[in-house]
């Protein structure tokens, strides 16, 4: 009688374990949803970006119209400019990576959560097989 018992208790252990696991997952799950979502934010306000990035990059200023110390003064400016912009530009790269590793964690965990329940599961199936086992000495007596 005391095996059935350890039996049953350990499937109700790992039952309690496989609905927390789901929860996680489920969790994660929604995780997932959101930081692909913040990505993909992201990734078009890159886009937009780059875009205007280019569009400025592409104005023509006529030689004639700066000189002296006025072109001096612009090309300082537009250099500072480029430089910001292009800073600007690799720290939104860099978060968008950021988001894509941590996108991939969180689907790891995910994983190992949904294997870690199809072996528990695998592991009640086999309790349930030795306490049928059991349940039926029991009553052959």
């Amino acid at each position: 009688m005391s095996q059935l018992l350890q039996l049953q208790n350990r499937k109700r252990h790992l039952n309690s374990q496989i609905s927390t696991n789901r929860t996680t997952v489920r969790n994660l799950e929604k995780r997932i949803t959101r930081l692909k979502s913040a990505r993909t934010q992201v990734s078009s306000a890159l886009n937009m970006l780059r875009s205007s990035r280019n569009r400025i990059n592409r104005v023509s200023i006529g030689a004639t119209s700066w000189r002296g110390n006025r072109k001096n003064n612009f090309d300082k400016k537009y250099d500072r400019y480029k430089s910001s912009v292009k800073t600007y530009v690799t720290k939104v790269e860099d978060s968008r990576d950021r988001l894509s590793d941590e996108i991939k964690r969180i689907e790891a965990q995910r994983s190992t959560c949904l294997a870690n329940i199809s072996s528990m599961q695998n592991t009640i199936n086999t309790l349930n097989t030795q306490i049928g086992v059991i349940e039926r000495a029991m009553r052959n007596g």
